[in-house]
């Protein structure tokens, strides 16, 4: 009985030690700031919170965790998706960089600025 107990003892130590390892892992995409890389605009709480710069013609994700409908469309027309409610667009940025400013046709207190290098 003792050496089943043990037994048990050592493998959730065991258990225990490798979920402890499981979340020391590297984030290896380091390249995400520039080159479009996980959600460059996020649309939450009805308000738009914009990330690192987008290079000129590459994609990028713009994320509604918003349970609404929103729209991420550019003030000089250089881009307009639909944002549906809790999902992700894959968006193609501008092949000139500079500032686009951006609103929600929906929600016109959504606005914020794009920045394409």
């Amino acid at each position: 009985m003792q050496n089943m107990r043990n037994k048990w003892l050592i493998l959730g130590m065991v258990g225990a030690l490798g979920l402890g390892f499981a979340g020391c892992g590297g984030d290896d995409d380091d390249d995400d700031d520039a080159a479009g890389g996980d959600a460059a605009v996020t649309a939450e709480g009805f308000a738009f919170e914009v990330g690192a710069p987008v290079a000129a013609g590459t994609e990028f994700t713009v994320t509604n965790v918003d349970p609404a409908t929103h729209t991420f469309t550019a003030d000089d027309d250089a881009f307009n998706e639909e944002l549906s409610a809790e999902t992700d667009v894959t968006v193609t940025a501008p092949a000139e960089p500079g500032e686009y400013a951006f609103h929600c046709e929906i929600h016109t207190n959504m606005t914020g600025t794009l920045v394409v290098e």
